[in-house]
């Protein structure tokens, strides 16, 4: 105790006795710890399980191709459903879904599209969770007559019932249908990604294995059941089943999944974690730092340690002083660290909240974070300590108290070597730092063929109903655009299926002949009307554009991009050509230019339209381009649809450029992140090396003197104090360069459509951090010239 309490005075008096010391290495911890628990507790809120019971067993189940592990999965079937159902030897509760968006109106609040999802009976029994308030669905909520249920979220009862008990009981309008509240669920509860509304789907009896409308699953296993067996067991019934009917059967496996992974894949998993690696890098940066002050303070206190070995401290004795001050040191830095964290976990938490929308991630710092913290501030001790603590408890008694330098030469040799550690280890970082940065300013310099900020766009709810029905869909997407053209500032508008720059899908299709056996290939496809053109700045290269003759009775036709015809029809005229979508032909009228189809991430832009009149779209859109900025015709714009149906709920309002990257902020986010990071890699690297060529200039006064008084020129003292380091600053960018390499091969094969470090970026990283170096030699170097022979001599 004794021996604690005199360790824990020592490290008090190293905060008044050496201030610069003590700052210097809280600011470099505080940096270590506060990056990566700011890159865990972003990774940790993004991978947390699911919110249920055993939440390890709830699975998603797929069919695949058999025999191939890797294939894309095929469609589940309603039928899939009727024949997994029942007794299982693996699995006790099986269910299917749907997700939807639904309109939510029925009060004085503005219309409002939502999240919403069809689930079978006994879904919510499956997962392991009852309602907070009222009942679950029961059997009698699927007879059709009955009158029609919905449960909903705890943010819409607190958000339009403002929590109120009797909400139980009160009539919801969704899409226009009058539906009875039911029950609430708990908080937080999103079941399968974000949903705010669940409405019962029946099961249909009686199905043709392979039919039936497509449906996503859940399922339960039983405990200690592995995944495999279970999809052998589902794959044994599908094939009976289709025996049993007389049906060819499929050549398909069942796969089983993580629930989680449905939405967070395992690869991009892996790809956080290699963020947290790399980002901890800081942190070992910091130690070695930190090491380095402390050594330099270990042989400017030679003198005195030597003289508490001779008066009976024994070497416990040095050690545990130094891990003592070093835990003050990590203690402190730790406290601002978690600052930091919290800082950074809430401005990625609020820069990415309608792109990372699982119900199961939480973005904050809990308990679980602080732990991470603690640790590491351990750990930063144990690296930050060991091998002062050791240097200087091996100090030599006569060395010492003669004022022999060897002891301050030995830790300077130490220091050095840690330089390398530092610069090494920096050179890992910046690879991930690069290849992000460069994919974020890569994305933003894309060359749009029109002004996409000019043009105003926004998503509209329309009903499955009216867009069902060919005439009700042509009559009321007419009518929108003819109240948008009459806006004032508004010059023309369009309705489009997909927004330019966010992509048309990925469609297989065959030309000339249905597709059903097989594929020329896969395209985005897009619906649109008339008008689209004019919007976008486009116009017709050859053929003929689209008219309003092109109705849903009419024969069915297709503009196709120049990229189709060049990857497509490249050897034949494109005009007059059919497109198939399975069995339905669309007749190519016209070719356009490339308009930004496909994703501002595709490099492949081909694609065809097809009138929206002719084809259902799955989702409605608004282009409209005007004489003022698209800010300015939002509340007109707005009015003009609630002129058209004042429950059309209309929302996302941005300009044609901000809603093309409004799912790639989070790669900003991380790359903002990882440009702090990076640039806190260099300066703590920087500081690193400055503090050894420092501290190699003092304990080399007397020489560096002699060496002037001989008649040494400033250049070869500067290259003298330059070749204290020189060799492990190469080292460090040897394997720097490595480590770079090779952690940007695992990010970019985990991580879809980033790429590897190339040459270029393994060159810039090397000249920063032989910048750095230079930099970081300079005041040491103008130091050692500037040494008087006398004074250097008498130092000595």
């Amino acid at each position: 105790m004794d021996l604690l309490t005199q360790s824990i005075r020592s490290g008090v008096r190293l905060f008044r006795a050496s201030p610069g010391l003590a700052l210097s290495a809280v600011v470099a911890l505080a940096m270590g710890i506060g990056f990566t628990t700011t890159m865990f507790s972003i990774v940790h809120g993004a991978t947390r399980t699911l919110p249920f019971d055993r939440p390890e067993d709830i699975v998603a189940i797929e069919k695949i191709p058999a025999g191939q592990v890797a294939a894309g999965e095929l469609s589940i079937r309603q039928s899939d459903v009727n024949v997994w159902q029942g007794p299982l030897r693996t699995i006790i509760g099986l269910s299917a879904y749907q997700p939807d968006s639904v309109n939510l109106s029925g009060d004085a609040r503005q219309p409002e599209r939502m999240a919403a999802t069809r689930v079978t009976l006994g879904t919510f029994h499956t997962l392991g969770v009852t309602p907070q308030l009222g009942r679950d669905f029961l059997p009698e909520d699927t007879v059709a007559g009955a009158p029609a249920a919905v449960l909903i979220s705890d943010a819409v009862w607190a958000g339009r019932f403002g929590r109120a008990p009797d909400a139980v009981g009160r009539v919801l309008r969704v899409n226009g249908e009058s539906r009875v509240i039911v029950g609430v669920m708990p908080p937080r509860f999103g079941f399968p990604i974000n949903s705010a509304l669940w409405l019962p789907l029946a099961s249909p009896d009686a199905l043709v294995p392979g039919t039936g409308e497509r449906v996503s699953i859940v399922a339960r296993l039983r405990p200690g059941v592995r995944p495999g067996d279970a999809g052998e067991e589902l794959a044994a019934r599908t094939r009976a089943a289709f025996a049993d009917a007389g049906v060819t059967v499929p050549a398909v496996s069942v796969r089983l999944i993580p629930f989680t992974e449905t939405e967070t894949p395992r690869e991009v998993i892996r790809a956080l974690y290699v963020m947290v690696m790399a980002v901890s890098f800081v942190l070992l940066i910091a130690c070695s730092n930190v090491a380095n002050l402390l050594l330099a303070r270990a042989a400017v206190k030679r003198q005195d340690t030597a003289v508490r070995l001779a008066l009976g401290a024994t070497r416990r004795h040095i050690i545990v002083a130094q891990f003592t001050e070093a835990l003050m040191l990590s203690g402190v830095a730790s406290v601002f660290g978690l600052i930091m964290a919290e800082a950074g976990t809430r401005l990625f938490a609020a820069n990415t909240a309608n792109i990372i929308e699982a119900f199961w991630v939480d973005l904050r710092v809990d308990p679980v974070v602080v732990a991470f913290a603690s640790t590491l501030a351990i750990v930063a001790t144990m690296a930050s300590a060991l091998a002062p603590a050791l240097r200087a408890s091996r100090t030599n008694l006569n060395d010492a108290l003669a004022g022999s330098g060897r002891t301050s030469l030995r830790l300077g040799r130490l220091g050095r070597n840690l330089v390398a550690v530092q610069v090494s280890l920096a050179g890992g970082l910046l690879a991930l730092t690069m290849i992000l940065a460069q994919s974020s300013v890569q994305l933003r310099a894309v060359q749009w063929p029109y002004e996409p900020n000019n043009i105003l766009t926004a998503e509209i709810g329309f009903t499955a109903a009216a867009l069902n029905d060919p005439a009700t869909r042509t009559h009321i997407l007419d009518e929108v655009v003819t109240e948008i053209h009459a806006v004032p500032g508004v010059n023309t508008a369009a309705l489009v299926s997909a927004l330019p720059g966010r992509g048309g899908g990925n469609w297989s299709f065959a030309l000339d002949r249905p597709s059903a056996d097989s594929a020329d290939g896969a395209t985005g496809l897009i619906g649109v009307t008339p008008e689209f053109l004019s919007v976008l700045g486009g116009h017709v290269v050859q053929g003929r554009a689209f008219t309003a003759s092109d109705s849903a009775g009419a024969q069915p036709v297709a503009l196709v991009n120049a990229s189709f015809v060049a990857r497509y029809s490249a050897n034949r005229a494109p005009i007059g050509r059919q497109v198939f979508v399975g069995q339905r032909g669309f007749r190519i009228v016209g070719v356009v230019p490339d308009l930004m189809p496909g994703d501002i991430q595709d490099v492949g832009q081909d694609a065809f339209y097809v009138p929206m009149a002719q084809m259902r779209p799955s989702a409605v859109r608004l282009i409209a381009r005007g004489e003022v900025a698209p800010s300015a015709l939002v509340a007109p714009v707005r009015a003009a649809f609630a002129r058209v149906d004042p429950d059309l709920p209309v929302s996302e309002f941005f300009s044609l450029y901000d809603a093309a990257f409004q799912d790639k902020r989070v790669l900003d986010v991380l790359s903002t992140l990882f440009l702090t990071f990076g640039a806190g890699a260099l300066t703590l690297t920087a500081i690193g090396l400055y503090s050894v060529l420092s501290f190699s200039v003092t304990v080399r006064l007397r020489e560096i003197s002699i060496r002037s008084a001989l008649g040494a020129s400033r250049r070869q003292i500067v290259a003298l104090v330059a070749r204290e380091s020189a060799t492990q600053v190469g080292i460090g960018l040897a394997i720097g360069m490595a480590l770079a390499v090779g952690l940007s091969r695992v990010f970019a094969a985990a991580v879809e459509r980033v790429h590897p470090a190339s040459a270029p970026v393994v060159v810039g990283i090397a000249a920063a951090l032989a910048a750095v170096s230079i930099l970081a030699l300079i005041v040491p170097a103008r130091r050692a010239v500037r040494v008087e022979v006398a004074q250097g001599l008498r130092s000595a």
